[in-house]
Order: C-alpha cells, then structure tokens, then sequence
C-alpha cells in the first residue's frame, strides 16, 4: 500500500510555505507583518501566536505542567522534559568523535571534549588543589554520572546540568541561569558596569573572563586548541563552536520555524528574516541592512563614489 500524501491547501504568498489548516496560516504571515497580538500582561512582551504567549507565562506563574512519570519530577517545558527522560531511558544520542564515547545530552559531550582539548578551568584547578590537600573520596555522588563532590551545594548545581533547570532568573529580561554567579555576571550586561581595564588599550570589560579573552587578541595567544583538525582559538567558546563543524550538531533551534543552526549568532542573523529588522543603518545614505556584512560591503560603494 502506498503511503497517502497528505495535501496542505493553505500557502503563504510571501515565502511559499504550505499549511494543513488556515488557523496556522493566519499565525504564519504575523511573522512577516511583524504583528504580535498577544501580550504578556506583567512584562509586555509581544508574541504572534497564543502557544508562544501561554508557553512564555510559564516563566512568572512557575508552572510546570510536563511531569516525568517515572520519578514524578514536574518540568515547565517539553523539551526539558525529553532531555530528563533521557536519564532514565539510558539513551545517548550524543557521540564523542574523537574517542567514541556517548552522552545523553549535548552539554555533557561539551564537557567531555574539554578533556581531549586539554582545557582546564579555575574550578578544576581548585579541585586539583583540594583533592591534593586531602587523602578522603569526595563522598557525595550523582546518580546519573557518578561524579563526587565534597560539599551538597555543589552537587546540587550539577544536578542542574542534567535537569536543565534554571533556578536563577534575571528580573529585567527573565533569562535562567543554572548558577547565582552565572546571574550576577549576567546583570552586569544590565547596568552597563565594566570594573575590568585592558592596560593595553584601556577597553573595559564587564567580567574577568572577557577581559583575559581580549587580551589575547593583543597578545595572539591562542590556548584551545581542536583536536580534530589543529585549528586554535582564543577562548574555549569559539573552540565548542567549532568543534560543531565536526560533530555536526546543531543545538541552537528557531522557535518560528524550527530550523536549526550550529551557534546562536546564526539563529540570531536567521531571526531578522521573520522579523524583517534591519539593525544595521548607513550614516552616509540612510540605508538599512539586516547583517553587518552587508553594510560594510555597502560602504565601499561610497567610498570608491568619484568625488
């Protein structure tokens, strides 16, 4: 028996794509009108379709409607909720491609990489010291990796690492974040703070950590180094960027149109094509253009403009 084409009559007139039902139609062309009816009554925030508006209310109601029904923890999302499964069902999508080795999410292979690219964090070195200083086991243990640690606090923030909860929630744009620390950095992005000075060309940084990765664009030190293929990098971000190239993963999803892409600056780019925004404006024209590249290609037109 053949299988039966299921026809979509519904197209939209600007990009083609075909729907099932005209309800769904009708939401697709807001994304070109830029037309975003639902409004969250605490924030404002505007969405085009009333799934995204219920979906986003889950971040001030903390309702978690998704429970696992294994062990009955409760999850605010899908998503999350497929990603915890995953613990219990022992599935492991995620393959290591230099030794192998399988992981149930895509954060646990990023970690795992750092052990082939040689990339040590304050925090492991701190570990090392701690571990050297002392003869006992750490006695605490995750029961889905089997790391120890020596203290619950921190075993309760890698529990976080397979949940995927985000305790910590930034007031000004709801963003989550796994770790307290990782919030007060985020804040700084806020209020505009820059405590930390390159002494090389007086730039300021909101965090430490940017400031050591400037420097070495200064410097050419390129310490994360690709295992794969040798290419270096400044910081380990660019270097997990990469390693993408390689292993094909594509984490970062379109909530639009589901499309998926390797870093979240491409899905930021692939974003404006629904928006239509064009961030980019030339001082000399007045033209606006959706990527930098374009504009800066734009700019030789008047530059090489005969006087």
């Amino acid at each position: 028996m053949q299988n039966q084409v299921t026809v979509q009559p519904y197209t939209c007139n600007v990009c083609e794509k075909s729907f099932l039902q005209k309800g769904d139609l009708v939401n697709h062309m807001r994304i070109h009108a830029g037309e975003k009816p639902y409004n969250c009554e605490i924030c404002d925030k505007g969405f085009n379709n009333n799934s995204n508006y219920k979906r986003h209310r889950r971040v001030h109601t903390k309702e978690k409607p998704y429970s696992c029904e294994i062990c009955g923890e409760n999850f605010g999302y899908n998503s999350t909720l497929v990603n915890h499964m995953a613990i219990h069902s022992g599935e492991k999508p995620f393959q290591c491609m230099t030794c192998d080795k399988l992981f149930s999410r895509s954060y646990c292979l990023k970690e795992h990489i750092k052990i082939h690219t040689g990339e040590v964090t304050r925090r492991h070195e701190n570990d090392k010291k701690r571990k050297k200083s002392t003869d006992r086991e750490k006695p605490l243990k995750c029961q889905v990796c089997k790391k120890g640690f020596f203290y619950m606090s921190e075993l309760k923030s890698h529990l976080r690492v397979h949940t995927g909860e985000r305790p910590y929630q930034c007031d000004i744009c709801n963003k989550g974040f796994s770790r307290k620390s990782d919030l007060t950095n985020h804040l700084k992005t806020h209020t505009g703070e820059k405590p930390y000075s390159c002494d090389i060309c007086e730039r300021n940084f909101g965090e430490r950590s940017t400031l050591s990765r400037h420097r070495r664009i200064h410097t050419g030190e390129k310490p994360f180094q690709c295992v794969v293929c040798g290419k270096g990098f400044v910081s380990s971000d660019s270097l997990t960027g990469h390693l993408r190239v390689h292993t094909g993963e594509k984490p970062f999803s379109c909530e639009i149109c589901g499309q998926n892409f390797a870093d979240r600056s491409t899905l930021k780019r692939h974003g404006l094509r629904h928006t239509g925004e064009r961030p980019f404006h030339c001082e000399i024209c007045g033209n606006n253009f959706s990527r930098k590249s374009t504009l800066n290609t734009h700019l030789r037109t008047h530059n090489s403009a005969p006087l």
